[in-house]
């Protein structure tokens, strides 16, 4: 780890974010606190607000604070190690700036991917996982949580409609298994309550796979354009590819199916269908394998 860490008389850490001011994508703040017990503090705090801190409160590890709450926030300030998620600045022995382990010449979506990456060696860290958080045995609501949403901007990332709901209809038919389909617009709440209350999660690369990954759920993901490396740090997690990268990507992804990954987006005249290449198959006896003690 950094000396300057090591050699602080800071014994906790503040985590601080403004999605007013820099906004990362929900799952990069999932991955920056399954990472921060990796720093070795005693407590980890974590300013947000609305959905984020619905979020940052289901890590047992990580005490939530309002970004309203700023009479302790100036406290905490006062008397903690700050990792600094919204401004710019110099790195000190007692501030760390999210934004220096940002590389100027990579795109925004592939210095999200690197962020772990990035992070271990600021913190010259040989080691490190990511931390979950333990649900008590339970009685699951639904074998298989179906989370399939992207960003209008990213639905290169989605699996296509049509084997989506044959491969939910086999699953049923054969397996008879219950499962529940991400809703459009479906609130935080709701969404992170589906997660918690399903055996399996089958997802794409999105917000879902994070929510597994911290609840440490059985979880399938769908890797067509996009893939982060840390994926491999999580045990309950199987991850299922292309039988083959498309035109638009098989060049540029050439031997880099396991390296950090962000697709391009297509023209007009361009498509993606890494997606399309995903086999329904190998998909079903993927999740009849993770269930196969029940059936």
């Amino acid at each position: 780890m950094n000396n300057k860490i090591v050699n602080s008389k800071y014994k906790n850490l503040l985590i601080l974010s403004n999605r007013k001011k820099y906004r990362l994508p929900f799952g990069d703040y999932l991955r920056i606190l399954a990472f921060a017990p990796n720093l070795k503090f005693r407590k980890i705090y974590f300013v947000g607000d609305g959905d984020l801190l619905l979020l940052s409160k289901e890590h047992n590890f990580i005490k939530s604070i309002k970004y309203s709450d700023k009479k302790t926030i100036s406290l905490l300030s006062k008397s903690c190690f700050i990792f600094d998620i919204e401004k710019n600045g110099r790195n000190t022995d007692k501030v760390f700036y999210f934004k220096s382990i940002l590389n100027k010449k990579n795109s925004y979506k592939m210095n999200m991917a690197d962020i772990l990456k990035n992070l271990s060696k600021y913190f010259k860290l040989k080691k490190y996982k990511l931390f979950t958080t333990k649900i008590k045995k339970q009685k699951y609501n639904q074998d298989i949580y179906f989370s399939w949403q992207a960003p209008i901007n990213w639905k290169i990332k989605e699996y296509p409609q049509e084997k989506l709901d044959r491969l939910k209809q086999r699953l049923r038919k054969e397996l008879g298994l219950k499962i529940k389909i991400q809703k459009k617009n479906e609130t935080m709440r709701a969404y992170i309550k589906n997660i918690k209350n399903s055996e399996v999660i089958l997802s794409i690369v999105n917000l879902g796979c994070h929510i597994a990954n911290l609840f440490d759920k059985k979880l399938i993901m769908l890797s067509g354009p996009n893939y982060h490396e840390d994926s491999t740090l999580n045990k309950s997690q199987i991850t299922i590819f292309p039988k083959k990268f498309c035109n638009l990507h098989k060049e540029k992804f050439k031997n880099k199916k396991f390296k950090n990954r962000v697709g391009t987006l297509p023209n007009k005249t361009n498509e993606c269908l890494c997606m399309n290449n995903i086999d329904e198959g190998e998909i079903f006896n993927k999740v009849k394998r993770l269930l196969n003690g029940k059936i």
